[in-house]
């Protein structure tokens, strides 16, 4: 199974970095425009586990897929983890994690996920999917270094 992995350090207490991400709505601040998302829960309440979060995302030019998340797992200032209900993975595991630490904070990205479609699937992601994985992450990671002045995000995993 595919593990994309990413680590960035964000100089600023844990209570201002877990509340811009716990609050959905900064999604859409985190996501380059162009990867188009909508974020159809309305009336989002604070984040807890058991929570549905239901986007509509463009997975290829012209190509839009509605997406359910649950907040699977939650601890507050520490982590929380999404999960696909529904959507275009057979399965996808987001986990959030939340180091303080050295002044400021570790935030760790974990996703684990497996296609749909077998070999065909593996294709895809070879072509069109990872690449779409990195710029997300990579243009998350440039906003972070220039809202919050967090150091260039490390890279690793088994993709």
């Amino acid at each position: 199974m595919p593990i994309f992995e990413r680590s960035q350090w964000i100089p600023r207490p844990i209570d201002e970095v877990w509340t811009f991400f716990a609050d959905t709505s900064n999604l859409k601040e985190i996501t380059p425009s162009s990867k188009f998302l909508e974020i159809l829960t309305q009336n989002l309440d604070s984040m807890h586990e058991g929570q549905q979060i239901e986007y509509k995302i463009q997975m290829l030019p012209l190509i839009r897929r509605r997406w359910v998340m649950e907040i699977a797992e939650y601890s507050y200032h520490h982590f929380f983890v999404e999960e696909q209900l529904s959507g275009p993975f057979r399965f996808w595991h987001h986990r959030h994690q939340f180091d303080a630490k050295d002044n400021g904070v570790w935030m760790i990205d974990k996703v684990s996920f497996q296609f749909r479609f077998g070999n065909l699937g593996k294709l895809a992601f070879k072509a069109f999917v990872y690449k779409r994985l990195e710029d997300q992450f990579d243009y998350r990671a440039s906003y972070m270094e220039e809202k919050f002045g967090a150091s260039p995000a490390r890279k690793s995993g088994s993709v």
